[in-house]
């Protein structure tokens, strides 16, 4: 009718262009917030306003920006942000409802705060320690934290957002008593980021700060909270061989510290992993073996920087060799102080809180078979550690992806590098 205002519907076709659109880019997992959330997250490069652009260059009539902007906010579960956590969840949660909060979540919150307040103060105590060798003694205070992945290849090519990448990752150290940083890099087809892969990079890395500082007798490790990653049987298991093995030189002990969920004390890792930020941010990096190259180049004003490049044989099962022990008197969620000793391998020497006592956790040898020994009798040695077994595996449309950059890739170098592993990889019917 005349005068009349006709509401305009959007055909369900545009509609679903724009969704078809969103989820042909390639999302990665959140590091940091991984066990609280379903987010994804495209890469650093891309924002609303370049996806709209690529959107309108593949689809004829497209629909306005505020269109695909609001599909894209209410529809999807993805975000253009580092999934870094500044803040923490539970903090942020009691904020909203302190006025309505029930008596008990008042005091869960109270502990909360009271946990991270004797976690700074723990964490200060360490950071006044002497680094001079006295009396052929030294502490190292070493924190630790994983990067957020990088998806490489990184070029400014458009049809590269649409792509599936090779995950790289780089677990980071920083140790007080030479002020450097230990980066140490492998990619998804040696590994991946699970317990077994954070603790024989972090074994790594000890190596080579034992090597770096040979009077070392004491290591006190401070780390986020994450149970799948840190606080679990393979990361105890790594610790212990590593106390046993040559390569630990005259180190007698070694403490786990671990910050209240949400208040990691790790800010030297955060500074650094800022500077590698910033100095990576404008530039293109084709390959792992690029990466390494431009991370080696990294100012040192700040920080010395250290490069380690995990190979195949770096990788150990220490889940496997976990699995020949009793662990399940140990409170690992709860558990905030692990203290390891060389030569003592039963036990574990723990803490649920840095205003509590200690105490001794005992992890017996797993004995199975009807004519097993007794408890007493079985060695009190650790086995053999396994090497691991892992296919060399990457998805079918990575795969896919990843022949199909390589026309792109201007080194012959970076080129190579691909041939060789996608020469060697299997596949896997999962593509994401």
């Amino acid at each position: 009718m005349r005068g009349r205002n006709v509401k305009k519907v959007t055909p369900p076709d545009k509609i679903q262009e724009i969704h078809d659109h969103i989820n042909s880019f390639s999302t990665i997992d959140s590091h940091y917030c991984r066990s609280s959330t379903n987010r994804q997250y495209l890469e650093s490069t891309l924002n609303l306003s370049r996806m709209y652009d690529l959107y309108k260059e593949k689809y004829d009539n497209p629909l306005p920006i505020h269109t695909y902007r609001h599909i894209f906010n209410s529809e999807f579960n993805i975000s253009f942000y580092k999934p870094k956590k500044d803040r923490c969840d539970k903090c942020e949660e009691f904020k909203a409802k302190k006025d309505v909060a029930t008596d008990e979540e008042k005091f869960e919150q109270e502990e909360h705060l009271r946990r991270k307040e004797a976690g700074y103060i723990e964490r200060n105590k360490d950071r006044e320690l002497k680094k001079i060798v006295e009396d052929g003694e030294q502490t190292a205070v070493i924190t630790f934290d994983l990067q957020n992945v990088y998806t490489l290849p990184k070029i400014g090519v458009k049809n590269f957002y649409y792509k599936c990448k090779l995950n790289v990752y780089n677990l980071t150290a920083h140790c007080n008593i030479n002020n450097r940083v230990y980066n140490c890099i492998w990619h998804e087809c040696n590994g991946g980021r699970t317990g077994n892969d954070l603790a024989s990079a972090l074994v790594k890395i000890l190596g080579g700060i034992a090597d770096d500082n040979p009077f070392l007798t004491k290591i006190i490790l401070w780390s986020d909270s994450c149970v799948p990653q840190n606080k679990n049987s393979y990361m105890t298991m790594a610790l212990k061989y590593y106390l046993d093995s040559p390569m630990c030189n005259s180190i007698r002990i070694i403490e786990h510290k671990y910050g209240e969920p949400g208040h990691g004390n790790v800010q030297k890792i955060d500074v650094a992993h800022s500077i590698i930020e910033k100095f990576l941010r404008n530039v293109e990096i084709a390959s792992p073996v690029g990466l390494i190259r431009l991370l080696l180049k990294l100012p040192q004003k700040k920080y010395k920087f250290k490069i380690i490049q995990m190979q195949p044989n770096d990788f150990h099962d220490f889940g496997h060799t976990a699995s020949n022990f009793v662990f399940t008197q140990v409170p690992f969620t709860k558990i905030k102080h692990i203290i390891y000793r060389k030569n003592e391998i039963m036990n574990i020497i723990n803490r649920q809180s840095f205003e509590e006592d200690f105490m001794t956790v005992p992890i017996h040898r797993r004995i199975v078979g009807k004519n097993r020994k007794k408890q007493s009798e079985v060695p009190l040695v650790l086995p053999k550690l396994p090497p691991i077994k892992r296919d060399i595996a990457l998805p079918e449309l990575k795969i896919k992806h990843l022949n199909e950059m390589l026309k792109y890739l201007p080194d012959q170098t970076d080129r190579t590098f691909y041939q060789s592993i996608l020469k060697n990889v299997s596949s896997k019917k999962k593509n994401k």
